[in-house]
Parts: C-alpha cells; sequence; structure tokens
C-alpha cells in the first residue's frame, strides 16, 4: 500500500511540474520528466554576467564590497552590455528608453554644470508684453555673450518690450543671481562670478534634482515594461527570467546615472576657469 501511494505521489508532482510553464504548455522540470511537452525556454547564458546568476539569469545587484566597490561602473556597463546582446523584446525596449533617459541627463549635467554662462535660460524666458500675449525672449531681442559673464539682450528691433523684458528678468528665477543695467534699447546682465559656494550649489543640485528625476524615470520604464513581459509571456520560467533581467538592467542603468553625475560633480568643483 505504501509502495502504491508513493508512486501516485511521485506521478502526480511530475505532471504538475510539466504544467507548471503556464497556459504555454512548456516544462519547467527535466526534459525526461516530461514526456512530449515542450521545455521551456533557457535564458542566453552568461547574461547580465557581471552579477551573480542562477540557471545563466541574473536574480541579485552586485555584491556591495571588493571589485565591484572599486569599480562600480565596470559592472553597470557589463551588464548593459549584456543587455544590449538579448534577443528579449522586452529588455530591448526597456534598454532604448532607459538609454533615452540617461542620454538626455547627461545633457542635462553638461548645461547645468557648466562653468559658461547657458544662454538658454535667457532666450527661452517667457515675456508678457503689453498686449497681453507671451513670447520667447529669443523672438523679440538677439541674446549674446560678452565677457565671460555679461549676458547682452539687443531690443533694438522691438524696443516698445523692453519694459517687458526687464520685468520679465527681475520677476523670473533668475533674478535673484543676476543684475540688469539698461543703456538704450540694450540690457546688460551681470551675471554672479562663480565662487567655491556656489558650484558646490550646482553640484548639491545635479546630484539631487537631476539625479532623482532620472531615477523616476527609469523605474517608470521598468515598471511599465515588466508588466508588460509579465501580462505577455505565457512560460512562468521564461516571465520570470525577464523580470530579474530588467531588475538588474533598471539597476545598472541606476549606476551608470550616479556615475555621470559623480564625474560632472567632480570636474565642476575641480574646473580652473
Amino acid at each position: 500500500m505504501f509502495t502504491r501511494t508513493l508512486i501516485f505521489c511521485t506521478l502526480l508532482s511530475v505532471s504538475l511540474a510539466c504544467i507548471g510553464g503556464g497556459s504555454s504548455g512548456c516544462c519547467s522540470a527535466p526534459a525526461p520528466s516530461c514526456g512530449g511537452a515542450p521545455p521551456c525556454p533557457s535564458a542566453p547564458q552568461g547574461f547580465i554576467g557581471s552579477y551573480p546568476s542562477s540557471g545563466g539569469y541574473a536574480v541579485a545587484p552586485a555584491p556591495s564590497g571588493g571589485a565591484y566597490a572599486r569599480a562600480p561602473n565596470a559592472y553597470a556597463t557589463s551588464n548593459v552590455r549584456a543587455a544590449e546582446e538579448s534577443n528579449n523584446e522586452f529588455m530591448q525596449e526597456a534598454l532604448r528608453e532607459m538609454k533615452e533617459i540617461e542620454t538626455t541627463l547627461i545633457s542635462h549635467l553638461a548645461t547645468q554644470t557648466s562653468l559658461q554662462v547657458d544662454l538658454r535660460p535667457y532666450e527661452n524666458l517667457i515675456v508678457k508684453i503689453e498686449d497681453k500675449t507671451e513670447e520667447r525672449l529669443g523672438k523679440l531681442a538677439r541674446v549674446s555673450l560678452k565677457g565671460a559673464r555679461t549676458v547682452v539682450i539687443n531690443v533694438s528691433e522691438r524696443p516698445s518690450t523692453i519694459k517687458s523684458i526687464k520685468a520679465a528678468l527681475q520677476n523670473s528665477a533668475l533674478s535673484s543671481s543676476v543684475n540688469v543695467q539698461q543703456e538704450g534699447v540694450v540690457l546688460y546682465v551681470a551675471t554672479p562670478l562663480m565662487t567655491r559656494e556656489r558650484r558646490e550649489k550646482m553640484a548639491e543640485e545635479a546630484s539631487g534634482t537631476l539625479l532623482n528625476d532620472y531615477k523616476k524615470k527609469v523605474n517608470e520604464v521598468y515598471v511599465r515594461v515588466q508588466k508588460k513581459a509579465s501580462s505577455s509571456t505565457k512560460c512562468a520560467d521564461e516571465e520570470k527570467r525577464t523580470r530579474d533581467n530588467l531588475l538588474v538592467m533598471k539597476r545598472a542603468m541606476e549606476e551608470k546615472g550616479v556615475q555621470a553625475v559623480k564625474e560632472a560633480k567632480k570636474k565642476l568643483l575641480t574646473e580652473v576657469i
């Protein structure tokens, strides 16, 4: 009686394993145990290999010490490169969007941590003119740089707007850091000297606002693509592989953002002008 019960339980467990892959009918048990059921697709060997892995796919972030502590960007780069070589459509979709977010971060870092005066905030400043309409300052006047720190706003083509432009400058976020002087139809905006305190403030803004916004957007891509993969993938093993790899790729892209901000801060605090 005991022998018959044991045989029955063994057969039952094999049957459950053979249908455990989901509605596709793939089998997550060893092939000989499943009869004619197809096996679940195997993960690409070595995928995201710099992180601890099981069965060829990543299941955890890199260790916090040792080589990772000395060169975290190397792990991030290795994992992103592995994702690029993956033929998983969900990985490719997430990676493409995350790289676009990374490109935007690097562009913003170049602008907001530059020691040179950026004319774009002036050109894009919205000015309310007398007829109650709104225009970009760049459409109302010619904006240029004189010397290292003086912004010149020439309003000769539309001199009637100079009062509105001056008011817009004084009421904008720029007002706390600039001094506006008028000579005829030209405004001279003296920007502050780049002191050590100002550099440190710019560095903190980069590591705070920019990095947090970057991580938030990367996570939004991860969550959306992960949900899409879960609802579209029928095989449980494949769905788990995709979910785990998406998570590790998200962490790798976050690390790349951290390293980009560190490099920008280092340059900002050491560059000579």
